[in-house]
């Protein structure tokens, strides 16, 4: 069995072995192995940081016109912003400083980075929402203030901004 089949996701691009050393670094209990506690925890993160009602109106069929769109307005400006996915950079060349723990990301070894934060890297265990601390699911975050937040908690800190 090949070890993408084991999961129920996995960072794309990775080799074999590159996957396995992916997972080793988060928490046990978050490896989103299938048949465990880590795919029930996955599917429980993609229902919390990615409800369907973010991503779209016809999920919002409680809307009327005037907050339609304002809705539409909000998403459309939060995809163009601040959303994003991440990836898993192979090797890194040098040796770098997580910017989740400040700890030293050692040169070969994993790391992600955040395209709408080109200059961050993270240890895979460290890619998490400023607000809820949680791994962002499937990599995707948005940015507010140089801060990574799951779609959720990005949404609930814009409107309490605004």
């Amino acid at each position: 069995m090949r070890m993408n089949e084991e999961y129920s996701w996995v960072p794309p691009g990775l080799s074999q072995s590159r996957i396995e050393e992916y997972m080793k670094q988060l928490p046990i209990k978050k490896v989103p192995r299938i048949g465990t506690d880590g795919e029930k925890y996955r599917e429980r993160q993609l229902s919390l940081q990615l409800p369907k009602v973010d991503i779209s109106s016809k999920y919002c069929s409680y809307l009327d016109p005037v907050n339609q769109i304002s809705y539409e307005g909000f998403i459309s400006a939060r995809n163009d912003i601040a959303l994003d996915v991440g990836h898993v950079v192979d090797f890194c060349k040098n040796r770098g400083q997580c910017s989740g723990c400040d700890k030293t990301l050692t040169a070969g070894s994993l790391a992600v980075c955040a395209p709408k934060l080109p200059t961050n890297l993270y240890h895979p265990g460290c890619f998490t929402c400023t607000q809820c601390q949680e791994l962002l699911v499937d990599l995707t975050y948005c940015t507010y203030e140089n801060n990574l937040y799951c779609e959720r908690h990005y949404a609930e800190r814009f409107l309490a901004a605004g």
